[in-house]
């Protein structure tokens, strides 16, 4: 029965954290990799490798920053939007608490596996 709850907690908070991630945060995380690629592609052509690492240490950082950023808002509001948002309660709302928390850990490494930043 307890593995009944577990699957259960998994398909009710799943569509959101997927509509979540996929759709808002990788979408941004794949922006960001593209404006830096551009940038980087743009300095090398023009002959200035300074620059173009400059521009590829910033965004590397920028989305260092933005990922743990969205991080750390998911683990706060994890528990307010569970309740409010979903009406969970009991074992179900602590099931999902517990996997809601390890997407929000996971995110961090997910934008940069998503986005082939280790090519700029």
């Amino acid at each position: 029965m307890h593995t009944f709850r577990k699957i259960r907690a998994i398909r009710i908070v799943s569509p959101y954290c997927c509509l979540a991630t996929d759709i808002c945060f990788v979408s941004l995380a794949t922006g960001f990799s593209y404006a830096g690629t551009s940038l980087v592609a743009q300095y090398t052509g023009y002959g200035d490798k300074r620059k173009a690492e400059k521009s590829a240490a910033q965004t590397i950082l920028a989305m260092l920053a933005l990922s743990f950023a969205i991080m750390i808002i998911f683990l706060i509001f994890t528990k307010p939007l569970l309740s409010g948002l979903l009406k969970l309660e009991g074992s179900l709302f602590e099931l999902s608490s517990v996997y809601v928390k390890l997407i929000a850990i996971g995110m961090p490494f997910s934008f940069f596996n998503a986005n082939n930043i280790w090519y700029i």
